[in-house]
């Protein structure tokens, strides 16, 4: 900020978008769930959309845009965490759900595995990082964004309203939050594959291969740390 440069720093709050993906497709996932989960302590949150923040970098980068200055980008009213949910959970065309209190325990223990998911390598939508900035919330007043490049942020019920969801985003929400239930599922059971085998189920396992001709001299072991390898891998994701 202290050179001579053109600089501006354009802050949004959450951002969401047609595509899910982020905090878009946790919204959409928790708008499935046949009860509507309320974190308690959570702060406020004024959801942008991503058209918006899109349309205002395009503004700046003009050659007569304003520089050296700071906007923040919120969308036009605050709301609560599950007050979002409940307009996806109606832009889904389900009825409306019942609100339930999700305990501190819980909560805590759904940070964990996000970080732990984020460790492996996936971009989870939970973490110790969203936990901290849900508690602190994200709001503020679009005035000066406005003031500065005449756009006026769309509302989340008006963006949803001029696209209505379809089924691919029906099946989308549905099938969201078991993309991790399925990974878990499928590494754990090479991993426990990996430890029957060489365990409890050895004997019985080189009986099966004896009948199947193989030879008992040859060693049969090293398929027990292979399947635990490919169980662990299962759960680790790599590039993009």
């Amino acid at each position: 900020m202290a050179t001579g440069l053109d600089w501006v720093i354009l802050r949004p709050s959450v951002v969401v978008g047609r595509a899910g993906y982020g905090g878009s497709a946790l919204f959409r996932g928790l708008a499935s769930l046949p009860v509507l989960p309320r974190m308690d302590g959570a702060g406020p949150i004024s959801v942008v959309q991503l058209d918006d923040v899109v349309e205002t970098v395009i503004r700046m980068l003009q050659p007569d845009a304003p520089t050296r200055l700071a906007l923040d980008l919120p969308g036009p009213e605050p709301m609560r965490f599950e007050s979002v949910v409940a307009q996806y959970r109606a832009w889904l065309g389900w009825r409306p759900a019942r609100v339930i209190s999700l305990p501190s325990p819980i909560m805590a223990v759904a940070w964990r595995l996000g970080d732990l998911a984020g460790w492996l390598g996936w971009r989870a939508p939970i973490g110790s990082t969203g936990r901290r900035e849900m508690v602190r919330g994200a709001e503020g007043d679009p005035g000066n964004w406005t003031q500065a490049t005449g756009i006026v942020p769309r509302s989340l019920g008006l963006a949803l309203a001029v696209e209505p969801a379809s089924v691919q985003e029906r099946w989308f929400a549905r099938l969201f939050l078991l993309k991790p239930l399925i990974f878990a599922v499928f590494g754990l059971f090479w991993i426990l594959t990996g430890i029957i085998s060489i365990g409890p189920g050895y004997g019985i396992g080189v009986e099966l291969m004896e009948k199947g001709g193989a030879d008992r001299r040859r060693p049969s072991w090293p398929g027990a740390p292979a399947a635990r390898g490919l169980g662990a891998s299962a759960g680790r994701r790599s590039g993009s």
